[in-house]
């Protein structure tokens, strides 16, 4: 016998609050889960910091290791991206306005 979409919904929802007070009773507390964002959130930001301070290669670069062989057209924009390099600045050209 099928389940109509709202048993399904009601199932699942059931299964997870079921799963969740498990967790919460034997291996999960909000003390844990309140160390294990920070510790995360602090991973992400020092990444994200090493990150933006590395050189941003040119927008040229958009082309290298993609393709094969380029065409006319990616030839003619590739092309118009060496113009932008030349006109725009290096903070707005890697978007760090």
């Amino acid at each position: 016998m099928a389940l109509k979409p709202f048993g399904l919904m009601e199932t699942i929802f059931l299964l997870c609050m079921r799963l969740r007070r498990k967790l919460d009773a034997e291996l999960w507390n909000e003390q844990l889960e309140k160390e294990t964002r920070t510790q995360i959130r602090q991973a992400i930001l020092k990444e994200l910091a090493l990150a933006e301070k590395e050189k941003k290669p040119p927008l040229s670069a958009v082309f290298d290791d993609v393709y094969a062989e380029l065409t006319e057209e990616m030839e003619c924009q590739k092309g118009g991206n060496a113009e932008v390099d030349r006109y725009l600045p290096s903070r707005i050209q890697y978007g760090r306005i």
